[in-house]
């Protein structure tokens, strides 16, 4: 009997604090875990109904304009260090210092600041870095202000994707290259300051933001997204497309896929033609490309099926990875010491390269086995590559440091090398020399 007794006892005791953990739980109001929102609980999630609150999954956020509660004591005051350089978080403000390119080992490497990445509301970047890597500060959803030194040269692609709250920007006249949706889906993005110096603007860059939008004309056809000297896109091209006075560089994939235009004409203003920018024009049968254009991206020509025939100016310096359609008949190349990348063409190709003796044409041309035909004229008599010391067709450290030997050891460095063509090449020349290797 008093062992039964005891048993009841026990379960009794069992039973009662069961029953005060469930009403213990029943009592406690469960908090959002904010840390684990992702991406779909960004700026849209607004009620118009309501002045002042943002909403979340049925949960309610008054008197705040941001998309999460500012719940981050954790990470307030935290700092490390990432790939060589140094970085800081508190009161709202990531800062980064170092020097060099600020990037991901791989594609699937996390940065430290992503755990915190929705409470960042500035975003400091010090001197000292040259390149903001592709996907380092995507998703920062409530960021507010960036400052970008000029000692940044390259933005890469997608580096703030998806900032949502990001209003304006400054890209500062040091930077030469934007990269693909670098600052897309950034969806209140309304006033941007570009680099005066920019030769290398990616697809997409500024995608889906107000500031792209307000750029964009409207037109029944020939319709030019055009910013500064920047021809950002064309659409709706039918016929002869001129490109307007004026433009300098041709963006990424800016005419890309035009089925209706039969022709283009390049101003000789152009400098710079990006990737893919005239890729799969089904009905391009002819393409003008000025004295003055220095540098034309990989894959320009692609699908570009009814183009017979290209010239490329004395003035090129690069000339990308191209890929051309079987149609393609003769390539002419006007500077010998063009950096030329590699060419594929639909085999065998029975087509003709025109270029001078002893050039990077006939290099490339008789490594593939292809029909070389030269032009006529001695080689020195087509424009030098300026600052191009070892004759590779550009200008590199390697230059400067041959030009740099030779005037210690007295000899006399190739004419080439006389970069403010005062008819002497000497430290003038080289400083010319490094400065310029520096802003590429």
């Amino acid at each position: 009997m008093k062992k039964l007794t005891i048993v009841m006892a026990v379960i009794g005791c069992i039973m009662a604090e069961v029953l005060a953990m469930s009403v213990s739980a029943e009592e406690t109001t469960t908090q959002p875990d904010y840390a684990n929102y992702g991406t779909d609980h960004c700026c849209d999630w607004t009620d118009d109904t309501t002045e002042g609150t943002t909403f979340y999954d049925d949960e309610w956020i008054d008197g705040t304009s941001h998309c999460v509660p500012d719940e981050d004591e954790y990470y307030d005051g935290t700092s490390g260090e990432y790939n060589g350089f140094h970085w800081a978080y508190s009161n709202h403000t990531l800062t980064i210092s170092g020097n060099g390119k600020l990037q991901k080992e791989n594609i699937y490497d996390v940065c430290p600041w992503s755990d915190f990445a929705m409470y960042v509301h500035k975003l400091v970047i010090e001197d000292g870095v040259t390149t903001i890597g592709s996907y380092v500060f995507v998703y920062f959803t409530n960021l507010e202000e960036v400052s970008i030194p000029n000692t940044v040269t390259s933005i890469e692609e997608s580096a703030f994707y998806g900032n949502c709250n990001l209003k304006s920007i400054v890209i500062p006249d040091s930077v030469r290259k934007i990269g693909d949706y670098a600052f897309a889906s950034c969806d209140n993005l309304r006033d941007v300051t570009l680099s005066k110096n920019l030769t290398d603007v990616g697809m997409y860059s500024f995608y889906t933001t107000p500031w792209y939008c307000s750029i964009q004309p409207e037109g029944a056809e020939n319709v030019l997204t055009i910013y500064n000297d920047i021809l950002f896109q064309a659409s709706r091209v039918q016929g002869d497309f001129v490109i307007p006075d004026g433009i300098r560089v041709i963006a990424n994939h800016a005419v890309y896929q035009q089925d209706f235009m039969t022709s283009v004409t390049i101003p000789d203003s152009v400098e710079y033609i990006g990737t893919n920018a005239f890729e799969n024009c089904l009905s391009m049968e002819t393409i003008t490309i000025p004295e003055g254009v220095k540098r034309i991206g990989h894959s320009t020509f692609m699908g570009c099926n009814k183009l017979k025939n290209i010239t490329y100016p004395a003035s090129l310096e690069y000339l990308g990875f191209q890929q051309y359609s079987e149609n393609l008949q003769s390539l002419t190349f006007l500077n010998p010491n063009c950096k030329i990348e590699e060419q594929i063409m639909i085999t065998p190709y029975v087509g003709t390269i025109y270029g001078y003796p002893n050039s990077t044409a006939e290099a490339v041309t008789k490594e593939n086995g292809w029909a070389f035909i030269p032009l006529e004229g001695e080689t020195e008599n087509v424009p030098e590559v300026a600052g191009d010391a070892n004759n590779d067709g550009r200008m590199s450290l390697v230059d400067v440091v041959q030009v740099h030997k030779m005037l210690q050891t007295r000899k006399a460095p190739p004419k080439s090398c006389d970069m403010n063509k005062d008819n002497k090449v000497n430290v003038i020349d080289l400083s010319l020399m490094k400065q310029r290797l520096f802003n590429e």
